[in-house]
């Protein structure tokens, strides 16, 4: 054990005097790292921003006042910025970007995930006094368990900290309603939402987004890349919506307590990211094309024929691609295999869109967002 303390902090003497000869000693610097980072910090700090925002109008559930943030460069031609959605909110809000060299610009929200937790801000890329430089982005799918990865943040407001993790599970359902997060050892707290995270391969495989002071949990870099690809198009950007709240159950689980055919479990396989899991259904959202179709503790097996295991992400693909088209969910319902043809709606056209200031109280339309929180069936309007 003390010679385990004394190597470890031997390795992070070496770390810090290497970061101070490349001129980077201004960073906060936390985690043990084997892979050398050095030379990629330097080159990485100036594709991250320190968010400050500020609002006095407050929708949903939101909240007025200050908060700071990380973002990242992901498109330098065209000064979009990547970060939460908690971030970005969805209420009127001024917003700072501050870079690496300690100028600063103001910035307008150009779009935010109405489920899942990232969001884009825009600048104007020729009123920054230095040619913006967007990161490499890569894929989560190629990471490992174990595979070492590197956050540059805002660490309670502590700017560009520095951190060190690893990979713990590739697939854990830690979002709000259906999203598919990376658990990592990052420790972190207030201001970190929105950092980067790189791979040792030099590319932004998922941007973080929630976590505790000893676990960390980033979503995957492809749900950006989706929105982004569509935005670079000039094409709307669409969100395929059903109404589910999913979680994942363990295949033993499954098939003991909701009578999940015992065959399945050769049909799942083994996974490559954690135990063999498939998604159930948690709850259903109040008028949602699924309410009437769908029931909580359905559990989904198949979507369009496609045999689905526990693959968040590929779900909301599908739902993304059939907006406006009608979806074959093959499902167990109790241990009957059952086929619900259930229509997809578009959430994006359920955003806020209008709103109205009278005597300091904000009225708006509620959302799914609201029904989901307060499982609200009524239409009308939120106070």
């Amino acid at each position: 054990m003390v010679f385990m303390k004394v190597k470890q902090q031997s390795v992070c003497f070496h770390i810090r005097n290497l970061l101070i000869l490349t001129g980077i000693a201004c960073c906060v610097f936390e985690g043990i790292a084997e892979h050398n980072w050095n030379k990629q910090i330097k080159d990485f700090k100036p594709m991250v921003v320190n968010i400050e925002t500020s609002s006095e109008i407050a929708f949903e559930t939101e909240s007025k006042g200050t908060s700071f943030a990380t973002g990242f460069i992901i498109d330098a031609e065209r000064g979009i910025i990547a970060t939460n959605r908690h971030v970005t909110g969805s209420s009127p809000s001024y917003v700072k970007i501050n870079f690496y060299d300690g100028s600063f610009t103001e910035a307008r929200v150009l779009y935010y995930n109405p489920t899942h937790d990232f969001g884009f801000y825009q600048i104007y890329p020729e009123e920054v006094p230095f040619a913006l430089q967007a990161v490499q982005l890569g894929s989560w799918k190629a990471l490992a368990l174990g595979d070492e990865l590197l956050l540059i943040g805002n660490n309670e407001k502590e700017e560009y900290s520095i951190k060190f993790g690893t990979v713990a599970n590739l697939n854990v359902d830690k979002g709000d309603r259906h999203s598919s997060y990376i658990h990592t050892t990052f420790d972190r707290t207030g201001g970190s939402s929105g950092s980067p995270v790189w791979s040792t391969k030099g590319e932004v495989v998922a941007i973080h987004a929630r976590g505790t002071d000893t676990s960390s949990f980033e979503l995957p870099i492809e749900y950006l890349i989706d929105a982004l690809k569509q935005i670079q198009n000039n094409s709307k950007i669409q969100h395929g919506e059903i109404g589910v709240d999913l979680e994942l159950i363990s295949i033993g689980e499954a098939i003991k307590h909701f009578k999940l055919p015992e065959a399945s479990r050769l049909e799942i396989g083994p996974s490559e990211a954690s135990t063999p899991k498939v998604m159930q259904i948690a709850s259903i959202i109040p008028r949602t094309t699924g309410n009437k179709l769908l029931r909580a503790s359905d559990i989904i097996y198949r979507i369009n024929g496609q045999l689905i295991r526990d693959d968040l992400y590929s779900f909301d693909f599908i739902l993304n691609e059939q907006v406006d088209n009608t979806i074959s969910l093959e499902v167990y319902r109790n241990g009957e295999n059952i086929v619900v043809d259930v229509p997809v709606e578009n959430l994006e056209q359920r955003k806020i869109s209008r709103f109205a200031r009278f005597s300091g109280s904000i009225f708006h339309d509620i959302t799914p967002k609201l029904r989901r929180l307060l499982y609200f069936e009524g239409n009308g309007v939120y106070l």
